[in-house]
């Protein structure tokens, strides 16, 4: 009887291992898929860009990419030429009076780029404030870890992460490719110089080109690990256009959450770790979400004037992606004060203008709105019979677009309401995104089995400042060039009243700006009475007085000054 119990339980052993090993050779061989990339390298930056300063050691490969970025590099003097200015470590000094701070603050108030590697935001923070400029970033408790950060007048701020310390041992750094948002941020930033603004998708309400808005973007790296390590970014757009009137501030905002899914979804392959081997599906995006917080409760008073939209909305559904609200009588948009000089407080009296709401939908994904007072929340998910399914040991990745290759449009729009307070307004960013990676798994003791991995991957909180509006009543001058032998204008120079243009600097100066023949230089006083100047192309000097009103633009005739 016993030896009938051995040779049963042999026949039994000898079954299943026959049924493991079945299962560890239906597997396959480990192959898995090729490293995607991040997005094509290909884009220059698309304007003349200059570089100052050292870039030693750490600074060096990204510095190289930088150069590999551009399209076109001009000398170290020739900052005012340039869309763009790279500074390295020694240009600018604690007491801000070297020439090349005085340079640099030219430089952006003539609206450069000015650019940062590894950048001190303390030391930034404090340069700008002896030269009476806001620096819309905040630095951070710590050690800031940013591997770029550029800004101009126009109130717009980048910050790209430093993915270095999410790197392992010995890999290389792919700088210029991590560079593509910051590349498309720089281009946005040219192109919009020469266009208007406008809000949203529709044509309802549109800003004249002086009448900027502010930008915050920043772009974090996602990192996870678990059968296969991936490395990919995401970057959140924030722009607000503020309002004012005589006892309120608006800003009318919209945010966008931009995910490069692409390195992540690597399709189907099988990995082997000692006696187990796996057959998984690398990464799909479960969900994505950002949060926008206006000082983090320090102001209770704040609300919404309208929105947040789109409210919570089941993937496939039709929703609201825009506010629908009415511009209060009186109402100015502004520039805000994005520097202490006349230059930087843009106001321009506008009538009531209608925003009309658009509708959208996205077949794959779940909208959940989490806003409360002052704090604009958004949750995207996707919903669980996209992420795919398994039958025996094939894996069938999910067919959801947001999954594979990430989207634009997960956006957001609300107008926040504030008392009219000259206090700093600081609001905290936060982004995360949660992946899900799918596997079968068999080794040499135990049968297949399945494996659900989910990694959330949490975004340390950022803080910028939201710029107020300004306060101060301006009128237009319109500089018309119609001089017949096709001279052009340049010198551009303004004193206000009471100035002596022999000994004070210009309250208002363009000197390096050119207004060609047949074209018009368009700019922003606050009202009252001027001195101008400026030179003919090799010709004499022409000057004039002028009373800027808010009523009507000035419209003068170089060629009857």
């Amino acid at each position: 009887m016993k030896r009938i119990l051995l040779t049963l339980l042999s026949v039994a052993a000898l079954f299943c291992a026959c049924q493991r090993d079945n299962y560890f050779n239906e597997l396959g061989e480990p192959t898995p898929p090729p490293e995607a990339k991040l997005r094509d390298d290909g884009q220059l930056i698309q304007g003349p860009v200059a570089f100052d300063g050292q870039f030693p050691g750490k600074a060096i490969e990204l510095y190289n990419a930088l150069v590999h970025r551009a399209s076109a590099v001009i000398g170290t003097n020739l900052w005012y030429d340039s869309d763009m200015v790279f500074i390295g470590e020694g240009v600018l000094s604690e007491e801000g009076d070297s020439d090349e701070d005085i340079r640099a603050e030219n430089a952006y108030h003539k609206g450069v780029i000015l650019a940062f590697v590894f950048p001190d935001y303390a030391k930034i923070d404090a340069w700008c404030g002896k030269k009476g400029i806001v620096f819309p970033g905040v630095p951070a408790e710590g050690e800031d870890r940013i591997l770029l950060c550029a800004f101009s007048n126009r109130g717009w701020l980048y910050e790209l992460d430093d993915p270095r310390y999410r790197l392992e041992s010995g890999t290389a750094a792919d700088y210029s490719a991590w560079l593509n948002p910051f590349v498309e941020w720089v281009n946005m930033h040219i192109a919009s110089a020469a266009a208007p603004y406008r809000i949203g998708s529709g044509d309802e309400l549109v800003f004249e080109r002086n009448l900027a808005c502010q930008k915050y973007d920043h772009t974090w790296f996602l990192a996870l690990s678990d059968t296969v390590k991936v490395l990919s970014q995401m970057t959140c757009h924030f722009t607000s256009w503020p309002v004012t009137s005589a006892e309120r501030d608006w800003f009318l905002c919209q945010a966008r959450l931009s995910v490069n899914n692409l390195p992540m979804s690597r399709g189907v392959g099988v990995s082997e770790s000692g006696a187990y081997r796996s057959k998984y599906c690398a990464y799909e995006m479960r969900q994505a979400g950002f949060v926008f917080d206006m000082g983090a409760g320090s102001q209770a008073e704040d609300g919404f004037q309208a929105g947040p939209l789109p409210q919570t909305t089941p993937a496939g559904e039709t929703f609201s992606a825009d506010f629908d609200w009415t511009l209060p009588e009186g109402g100015m948009f502004t520039e805000g004060p994005v520097t202490a000089h006349r230059s930087g407080a843009l106001t321009a009296a506008v009538p009531p203008v209608h925003r009309g709401a658009s509708t959208a939908s996205f077949p794959d994904l779940g909208t959940e709105n989490l806003s409360a007072v002052g704090v604009v929340r958004y949750r995207f998910t996707v919903p669980s019979s996209l992420l795919g399914y398994m039958h025996r040991t094939e894996i069938f990745p999910s067919e959801a677009q947001i999954c594979r290759t990430g989207r634009d449009d997960l956006q957001a729009t609300w107008v926040w309401r504030c008392p009219q307070l000259d206090i700093e307004r600081i609001v905290q960013v936060s982004a995360s995104t949660v992946y899900a990676s799918m596997g079968f798994r068999s080794d040499a003791v135990g049968a297949g089995q399945w494996k659900d991995h989910t990694d959330a991957e949490g975004r340390p909180q950022r803080q910028f400042r939201l710029l107020s509006p300004g306060r101060v009543l301006t009128g237009q001058l319109q500089l018309v060039n119609d001089f017949g032998d096709g001279a052009s204008c340049h010198s551009i120079q303004l004193w206000a009243e009471g100035r002596d243009p022999k000994t004070d600097a210009p309250d208002y100066d363009d000197f390096w700006t050119v207004v060609p023949s047949g074209e018009t230089f368009v700019r922003n006083l606050e009202t009252g009475r001027y001195y101008l100047q400026f030179y003919k192309e090799f010709g004499d000097m022409r000057e004039a007085f002028i009373d800027i009103d808010a009523a009507q633009p000035i419209v003068l005739l170089a060629s009857e000054l």
